[in-house]
């Protein structure tokens, strides 16, 4: 039997399609993946149909989200299957589909709005001699919520001191946690930065040097997801000095970004705390060590009583560590 009759079986029990099931169709697509190119208000022969495509985060399907981007993201639970987190920057894996913050559109300035750059001055990296590894270990605790139990996650990578040696990453979780191992069995992986999930690092590279510059090309390219963007390039533990230096600096000419001093890690260290807000309900606090402008915590705080949340909770709190080990798998 040839590949035609095969599919004249199939096809005689499918209904010829109408203008009207067409739309009906066309409009369920839309709804569900988003805004994009504008879908032609009329079906015709003589014009192409274009449909919106989801074109923000694209990356090959069998990329998992990065474990940055799923804990310290801080996924917020706001209903039964309805999952919020940060917007992943180009290149790296997002998890869920709805929008994370409510940016405002903001006008190119001369100057900053807010002081997130000031924390750019003492940038400095944890400096890794060759042969050795750096590592750095996530805690994340998510609380229990009116739709799940909440649990905990530890996230452990090593990276090395010599390029091209492996990477490794080790994640292990607790009860219901968002973003958690499938039914909480260990996993190990092994291999490049980006066969275990640090997929970044390409994007960090290309920064440009000037946060004035950054922050025009980002807009121009993002629009209202610029912050979004930004935000989550320096959530990443493998930004540099320079790199964190520059995406503060542009993040200082967001409105919608907030700065709050002399705040403290669920472990007792100061930090400054680089904030958004996500539908008024969520803030979003990225904890940023002012000795050395790197990131050592996150937490979402609920502003107002929603989900099992009461007001000004922390219902999702994330430690950052970090340390130089002999050899890869080592702990300190």
């Amino acid at each position: 039997m040839s590949d035609d009759d095969l599919l004249r079986g199939f096809r005689s029990d499918v209904p010829e399609m109408t203008d009207a099931s067409f739309a009906a169709g066309r409009a369920r697509l839309t709804a569900a993946i988003g805004p994009g190119k504008p879908v032609l208000s009329t079906v015709s022969h003589d014009q192409p149909v274009v449909i919106p495509l989801p074109t923000e985060h694209r990356s090959p399907p069998t990329r998992r989200a990065a474990p940055w981007l799923v804990a310290a993201a801080a996924v917020a639970v706001v209903g039964v299957g309805a999952v919020m987190v940060m917007r992943a920057p180009d290149g790296v894996v997002g998890v869920g589909g709805q929008p994370t913050t409510t940016s405002t559109s903001v006008a190119p300035g001369s100057s900053p709005v807010n002081p997130a750059g000031d924390l750019a001055a003492a940038a400095s990296d944890v400096e890794v001699p060759a042969g050795k590894y750096r590592y750095v270990k996530m805690v994340t605790t998510q609380a229990k919520s009116a739709t799940g139990a909440g649990g905990s996650m530890v996230d452990e990578h090593w990276a090395p001191g010599t390029p091209g040696q492996d990477w490794l990453h080790r994640k292990a979780s607790q009860g219901g946690i968002q973003g958690g191992n499938e039914n909480n069995r260990p996993t190990e992986e092994r291999g490049t930065a980006d066969e275990i999930g640090v997929y970044e690092l390409d994007a960090l590279a290309a920064l440009p040097s000037d946060p004035a510059v950054l922050y025009r090309d980002t807009q121009t390219a993002k629009g209202d997801r610029a912050a979004d963007h930004l935000v989550g390039l320096l959530r990443s533990s493998w930004a540099t000095a320079p790199q964190r230096a520059v995406l503060l600096g542009a993040l200082g000419y967001f409105s919608e970004i907030g700065v709050l001093p002399d705040q403290v890690t669920a472990d007792g260290r100061a930090a400054t705390a680089v904030t958004w807000r996500t539908n008024q309900e969520i803030r979003h606090d990225l904890l940023i060590d002012p000795a050395n402008a790197r990131v050592i915590g996150y937490r979402n705080v609920a502003m107002a009583a929603f989900n099992g949340f009461t007001k000004d909770q922390e219902f999702m709190v994330a430690v950052f560590t970090d340390a130089v080990v002999p050899v890869i798998g080592d702990r300190p």
